[in-house]
């Protein structure tokens, strides 16, 4: 894109793709999807991470139900829509164990960093195929409560120096998907209940 940008283009969509994206393509990778390694986060980062969405939803099902749910990984799209796949990749459950999580082009490797059934999960990912990522964690607290249990989903992202802008950008309606996500979770486990 040579000459001068109209002042209407900043922040649009457009321009993002156009000069921030566009040369991120580079052919010989687009070929074979790039896993970027991430460290592995403790659960305690993710209330303290750049970027958080956090849902909240009561469930009319028990805690024990709701986990079952939680801890079935390949069941995950089921109720996690935006995912196609999921994978155990090393023990299926604990602290330790792992997967794969496959969003379309999107590709994460995660570790269960904490497995406290029927209460506290969490993860991290330890490597993913998008490019503006440093950092990422994802956790569920369920707390018993009357007639069910309150589910609390957060997601945690740390995007890469100097990209934290866009990864922010990216996520913009997060927080309203995982709503959405765990709306989902709630029907499924009030169903089998």
């Amino acid at each position: 894109m040579c000459g001068t940008l109209p002042t209407s283009w900043l922040y649009t969509p457009l321009l993002i793709r156009e000069v921030v994206l566009r040369p991120l393509r580079i052919p010989h990778l687009q070929k074979a999807k790039v896993m970027r390694a991430h460290p592995i986060k403790p659960p305690q980062w993710i209330a303290t991470a750049p970027i958080l969405n956090e849902a909240t939803v009561f469930i009319a099902a028990s805690p024990e139900r709701v986990w079952e749910l939680i801890a079935d990984n390949e069941g995950w799209p089921r109720w996690y829509r935006e995912l196609s796949k999921v994978e155990t990749t090393r023990a299926p459950a604990g602290v330790g164990g792992g997967r794969r999580a496959t969003a379309g082009k999107i590709v994460l490797e995660e570790t269960f960093t904490a497995w406290d059934a029927p209460s506290h999960w969490a993860l991290s990912i330890v490597g993913s195929t998008i490019p503006i990522l440093a950092a990422g964690g994802g956790e569920v607290l369920i707390k018993p409560s009357k007639g069910g249990c309150q589910v609390t989903y957060r997601q945690a992202m740390q995007g890469r120096p100097g990209f934290g802008w866009l990864l922010r950008l990216a996520n913009r309606q997060g927080q309203q998907k995982l709503q959405r996500t765990l709306g989902r979770l709630r029907d499924l486990a009030q169903a089998a209940s």
